[in-house]
């Protein structure tokens, strides 16, 4: 598993699919509907496929060609399609708040740390440019003047899965896609920001970092 060289290309046009979908979405959305149950009733009844359709329908698509290639086993496979389909999704869904999304990045990154041994083969240069923008977009979103969008969100959210697809076993990815799984059935009956506000810890870890 861990021998196994990730396609570039594949990788490329998954993301920059899922991130293609969030652009969509950002600029030609509309306030309702909401949700994804929200999305397939209007769909059901008006006939006509809004922004949040054509996002699921892009990203459904680019899971199941990014799988393919990732996976070496049906249920490696069908394990890949949820992660790339549901962690985009999961993270749009937390950026409504500056700082939520990259908080959710740095809780998987322990993780793979966890499951790594902390090794890197990614060039020293290129992890410091990658940390340098990292940190400038953060400064930006905790002083609140900016958020990643659906498209950043996205992206985001397609590179936690890619890196947990490549590099964490196959029962880790499983029960991270169970996890997936419940947020986003939560998410069509509560607002996360309003569960969030009602934990005092979560608050404040939700706020540290963020413009007073």
């Amino acid at each position: 598993m861990y021998e196994r060289t990730p396609e570039a290309g594949v990788f490329l046009m998954y993301t920059a699919a899922v991130g293609a979908a969030g652009w969509l979405d950002d600029r030609k959305g509309e306030v309702y509907p909401k949700g994804i149950r929200g999305h397939v009733r209007f769909f059901k009844h008006k006939k006509k496929p809004t922004t949040g359709i054509m996002k699921i329908v892009i990203t459904l698509a680019a899971a199941v060609v990014a799988a393919v290639f990732t996976g070496e086993s049906p249920i490696e496979m069908m394990a890949a399609f949820m992660l790339f389909v549901l962690s985009p999704h999961v993270c749009n869904l937390l950026d409504t708040r500056p700082l939520r999304v990259w908080k959710w990045s740095a809780c998987h990154g322990a993780l793979y740390l966890l499951f790594t041994g902390g090794s890197f083969t990614m060039p020293l240069t290129a992890a410091g440019v990658g940390f340098i923008g990292i940190a400038a977009w953060a400064v930006l979103e905790g002083t609140e003047r900016t958020l990643l969008g659906d498209n950043g969100a996205a992206a985001a959210g397609a590179v936690l899965a890619w890196t947990a697809v490549l590099i964490l076993p196959l029962w880790t990815q499983l029960s991270i896609v169970m996890v997936y799984v419940l947020l986003t059935v939560l998410s069509e009956y509560i607002s996360f920001h309003r569960v969030i506000s009602r934990f005092p810890l979560l608050a404040s870890l939700d706020q540290a970092g963020r413009k007073k």
